[in-house]
């Protein structure tokens, strides 16, 4: 995501927080979807990481990592 931003954006994307000589709303590529795409991002990272450890046949749940006494389901 963060690659398909920085190509979108050329030489307008900057690390700092800004506006340059130039400047117009971009509301092509990812932009044309969400503003902020560091946003998504961590969400899509979230929603894939609940699903990658929260499945049964995950390491983590095997290992016994995640059966903590008093939070188990009965």
């Amino acid at each position: 995501i963060r690659l398909w931003c920085f190509r979108t954006l050329g030489r307008f994307f900057t690390f700092e927080l800004g506006v340059r000589k130039g400047h117009k709303l971009v509301t092509t590529g990812p932009y044309a979807v969400v503003r902020h795409q560091s946003y998504a991002g961590a969400a899509l990272l979230s929603i894939g990481l609940f699903i990658l450890h929260g499945s049964w046949s995950s390491l983590i749940r095997r290992s016994g990592v995640l059966n903590i006494p008093g939070l188990t389901a009965a």
